[in-house]
């Protein structure tokens, strides 16, 4: 085995030197961790990227547009189990709630009303108590999960039947197969029913009520070993075509399209009847992201419209004269319906931080086209562009998210550093500008 310092990037634009550990031998590199959907660059300069592939795009039904699947994130499902019997703690563990995310704090309490709507938490009064400790997700939204370090340190052990990530990862490697599709469970481990005596180790308090978990929670040192057993089960009741499975994810794979369409709606359909809820997942291969700006300089105006790709991490732009930001932002629209249709998309997510974008696909574009693109009786601002948008939602599913911004940089997420791409390519670069005083509002550009 040999010891060198690589450069290593997690985007292909910024490298950074850390140890690998390497051999003639050796099927991987050690230190996975840093490699994964990331790049190594050898000492030779040669480049290679780890947990990507090139794949063919054909024009087929996703999986995610099958029956059934929600678009809820917060969907719960029940599994049609017997409540499960799960090690309880030897010991009393009582902790107070310590300080949580000022951030967290209205979103945990919208959580916590809508568990307890779905009889997934309850009210309780029990000896035990953990604290509450809220995680961002990617998406800049909150997970509720609570602190059971010290409820974990007190209770019986479980066999472990999780398998290795490693090992996973090989057998995957070995079936070269050209197509793959991964199944997300919605919240899997809220399906899961929990018998009455084992429900109150888990309790925490919220604004003076204390609540308990009557499925099984998120934190708590057991949760994996039992989601992971009940599902499989669950697959192997069923007979289900051949995949892989990590706790809640299942991928499987097949050499073409069919098979692999074929294969992901049986998996589905065996879940589903298990009593699981499977969301939609956000397809970010067909995520772009739009913006537009307008600069001016006494009567003279230039406007540009952008678009983003969060996965190709490239943008597209047009540009022109005479015209506000808001007909770029417009523009930036066209653009993107472009993109997906020269792509051959079937569904489009599609982010923006204007409002009036973002309003006018939500409903106004359906209600000015009933009213002939006329409001009270005059037309519609820039009703081309608008008409021309509205042929391309005839053939193309667009899913609109609005994007907060600015924000502060506590609140950061993926989608707004994303945004903040899109806002820089949508920036007119202006090399010189000279304004000749006896031509005052004059712009030229070098």
């Amino acid at each position: 085995m040999t010891l060198l310092e690589a450069e290593v990037s997690l985007t292909g634009n910024e490298w950074e030197k850390h140890p690998i550990v390497t051999g003639p031998e050796a099927p991987c590199i050690l230190g996975i961790d840093y490699l994964r959907r990331g790049y190594f660059k050898d000492p030779k300069g040669y480049r290679w990227a780890f947990g990507i592939a090139a794949l063919e795009v054909e024009e087929i039904e996703p999986l995610s547009t099958l029956p059934r699947l929600l678009e809820d994130p917060s969907v719960v499902g029940l599994l049609r189990v017997k409540e499960q019997q799960v090690p309880i703690a030897t010991t009393t563990v009582h902790q107070r709630q310590y300080c949580t995310n000022r951030d967290s704090l209205v979103p945990i309490h919208k959580l916590i009303r809508q568990l307890e709507g779905q009889g997934v938490i309850s009210r309780t009064c029990s000896p035990f108590n953990s604290s509450i400790w809220p995680v961002r997700k990617s998406n800049g939204e909150w997970r509720l999960t609570v602190d059971y370090r010290g409820l974990n340190e007190v209770t019986p052990p479980m066999s472990a039947a999780v398998p290795d990530m490693l090992e996973l990862q090989y057998e995957l490697e070995s079936k070269a197969a050209k197509r793959y599709a991964t199944i997300d469970i919605a919240n899997a481990f809220f399906s899961i029913p929990l018998a009455a005596e084992c429900r109150p180790q888990f309790a925490f308090t919220w604004r003076g009520v204390q609540y308990t978990w009557n499925r099984l929670p998120q934190g708590w040192k057991h949760s994996p070993t039992i989601c992971h057993g009940l599902i499989q089960t669950a697959l192997e009741k069923g007979e289900a075509p051949e995949h892989l499975q990590y706790i809640d994810d299942i991928i499987e794979w097949g050499n073409s399209a069919e098979e692999v369409s074929e294969k992901g709606k049986n998996i589905i359909q065996i879940l589903l009847q298990a009593g699981f809820a499977i969301k939609r997942k956000d397809e970010k291969p067909y995520a772009l992201f739009t913006d537009g700006s307008c600069h001016v300089v006494g009567k003279h105006r230039r406007w540009k419209a952008a678009v983003w790709s969060p996965t190709r991490r490239v943008a597209e732009a047009a540009e022109g004269e005479g015209e506000s930001s808001q007909f770029a932002e417009v523009k930036a629209i066209q653009l993107a319906l472009d993109i997906a249709e020269r792509e051959k998309w079937l569904v489009l997510y599609l982010y923006t931080a204007s409002w009036m974008v973002a309003n006018a696909l939500w409903g106004w574009l359906q209600q000015w086209k009933r009213n002939n693109w006329q409001r009270r009786g005059k037309p519609i601002w820039a009703a081309p562009l608008w008409q021309d948008i509205a042929a391309w939602l005839e053939k193309l599913v667009v899913k609109v998210r609005h994007v907060d911004a600015p924000i502060p940089k506590s609140q950061d997420t993926e989608e707004h550093q994303n945004n903040h791409q899109v806002d820089q390519a949508a920036k007119i670069q202006v090399a010189q500008v000279d304004l000749d005083w006896q031509h005052k509002g004059e712009l030229f550009i070098a």
